[in-house]
């Protein structure tokens, strides 16, 4: 009877996680055609819109909603979160932000940056809940949501048009990146920002916004140090935009622990 028992044990952990990968690609293969119809093209890049992330949400018995929307320091934030239909528990959040230096938000009304920081916020839970169903589908779709990426895409030309060719010998200046990824956004960088600004201790030491942000990534990313900009200091606009998702995470628990 003990035998039996602990055979039927080993079955279930091994199949429970092969049942719930099953339900990950049933979801990813139902909402594949929505997707494809609502995805928005980006510098040759696939990107997912809140809709997208609203009918994958729904697939897995979850709704997507915004709450918190309020004007701070140089913009307007929301925050997202998942919740599951069944006992409305939050699965998972995210913060929208909108800068008031966006090309294209800049100068919109206030009711429009609120409904986009909501939009933005939303996007971003569902993508951290999510983001597997995305690269289950196997289309070449990003999973950085459609909203938060500039109208043409990420890329660092402006930092490769500021390099004097004469003097560039090859090498990157401050702010560039020799491996070739782009840079983040000026809304990724105010999302940055405005996370960080949650935080008043890191490592029991009580730190502004800009010791917070660069201990944080140097613990994130210790083998990839920030260049300094022109007074000496870590150059944050030289973030690469694929190191996004780990930092805003490193935020969260630093902002969770020591908050």
């Amino acid at each position: 009877m003990n035998e039996e028992t602990k055979d039927l044990t080993v079955v279930a952990e091994i199949v429970v996680p092969a049942k719930q990968l099953e339900k990950a690609q049933e979801v990813a293969k139902a909402c594949s055609a929505i997707i494809a119809k609502t995805a928005l093209p980006i510098a040759g890049k696939n990107y997912v819109k809140v809709e997208g992330w609203q009918t994958i949400a729904m697939a897995h018995g979850c709704l997507l909603s915004a709450k918190g929307v309020q004007r701070i320091d140089g913009g307007v934030k929301a925050l997202g979160e998942v919740i599951r239909m069944s006992d409305g528990a939050v699965l998972a959040s995210g913060e929208g932000f909108v800068g008031d230096d966006e090309k294209t938000w800049g100068n919109r009304d206030e009711y429009a940056k609120r409904a986009m920081a909501q939009t933005r916020a939303m996007s971003r839970a569902a993508r951290s809940a999510f983001a597997y169903t995305i690269v289950l589908m196997d289309k070449g779709y990003e999973t950085t949501p459609a909203e938060e990426v500039p109208e043409n895409g990420f890329d660092n030309s402006k930092t490769t048009k500021a390099q004097p060719k004469s003097k560039s010998n090859g090498k990157p200046k401050s702010g560039s990146k020799a491996k070739g990824d782009g840079f983040i956004s000026d809304a990724q960088f105010k999302l940055l920002w405005a996370k960080t600004g949650n935080i008043s201790y890191v490592d029991g030491e009580n730190v502004d916004i800009a010791t917070a942000l660069g201990e944080i990534y140097s613990d994130t990313f210790p083998e990839e140090p920030l260049p300094d900009d022109e007074n000496g200091k870590p150059d944050f606009r030289a973030i690469g935009w694929k190191q996004m998702d780990a930092l805003l995470e490193a935020i969260q628990y630093h902002t969770e622990e020591n908050g």
